[in-house]
C-alpha cells in the first residue's frame, strides 16, 4: 500500500491540476487509512480487542499532518477505556 500511496503522490507532483490534486489526496488517506486498520489487525494478538484508540489517533495526526494544519488548530482526544 505504501507503494501505491508513493506511486500516487508522483502523479500529484507531476499534475497541476488542484481538482486532481483533491482526488489524488483523498485516495492517499484512503489508502493510509486501511494501511493503518491492517497493521493494528497485524498487531494484536486477540481481534475482539483491536486498539482502535490509536488507529484513531493515528488517523488524527494524519488529518492534521495531510491538511497542513497549524498546532492547536484542531484538538482531539481519544478516551480510552480507563477513562470512562
Amino acid at each position: 500500500m505504501q507503494i501505491i500511496a508513493s506511486l500516487l503522490r508522483l502523479t500529484d507532483f507531476q499534475s497541476g491540476n488542484p481538482e486532481v490534486h483533491e482526488v489524488i489526496r483523498d485516495c492517499r488517506n484512503r489508502i493510509f487509512s486501511m494501511a493503518s486498520i491492517h497493521e493494528k489487525l497485524y498487531q494484536t494478538e486477540d481481534l475482539a480487542n483491536v486498539p482502535l484508540g490509536s488507529y484513531i489517533r493515528d488517523i488524527g495526526n494524519r488529518i492534521i499532518l495531510e491538511f497542513e494544519m497549524e498546532d492547536g488548530q484542531i484538538q482531539y482526544r481519544v478516551i480510552e477505556n480507563d477513562e470512562v
